[in-house]
């Protein structure tokens, strides 16, 4: 059994190279699609942190002190981008539909000079990092029990409270209380849940 599930770890060469590296670690039953990919371009040893019976599909990319943390039985279903430069959490027993969206900063600086120079060099060059000036990030936190609805999106800064709900093509800028439901863009609070969690 544990033989099947090194086999299955190892096929993706960048997850290969991130374990033996030690810039990733994984726990008990971890699975990933075979497209998932990980891109640890940050400047600590360990970047990535997965829990136990988690399932990974998408893209995740660290880049300058970054670290993502994913806990444990968490599921991930293609089309997942996470996008880190300081720190997101991603608690127990989270479940994302298709195409979800987290990042803790803005990929980019807002300052239009800054901007014009990032278009006029080449891709991947340092203007294009997210480690360059004028890039803001604030740590993301989302809570145990939370489901991101299809192509929904968390921003900087943001903490999704327990329990809650990101319906579908929701955007939160700003964090929410536990068991909160958020529609919409900005993402608002459209009712709240009941806790019969045990």
């Amino acid at each position: 059994m544990m033989r099947r599930i090194l086999k299955k770890l190892f096929r993706r060469s960048s997850v290969r190279t991130a374990i033996r590296a030690g810039r990733m670690q994984v726990g008990r039953n971890v699975s990933w699609d075979r497209d998932f990919q990980v891109k640890l371009d940050g400047d600590r040893d360990l970047q990535l942190v997965v829990g136990d019976n988690s399932h990974l599909s998408g893209r995740i990319v660290v880049r300058g002190d970054g670290i993502v943390r994913i806990g444990n039985n968490c599921h991930f279903h293609e089309g997942t981008y996470i996008g880190c430069l300081e720190s997101i959490s991603i608690l127990d027993d989270f479940f994302a539909a298709e195409g979800i969206f987290v990042v803790d900063n803005n990929n980019h600086p807002t300052s239009p000079s800054a901007r014009q120079q990032m278009t006029k060099s080449p891709m991947g060059t340092a203007p294009w990092l997210w480690t360059t000036p004028g890039v803001a990030s604030a740590p993301v936190v989302i809570e145990p029990c939370v489901w991101m609805g299809r192509n929904s999106y968390v921003l900087k800064g943001v903490t999704v409270g327990g329990g809650s709900i990101v319906a579908a093509a929701a955007v939160l800028a700003r964090s929410v209380p536990p068991l909160s439901i958020v529609a919409g863009n900005p993402g608002k609070v459209v009712k709240t849940l009941e806790d019969d969690r045990v």
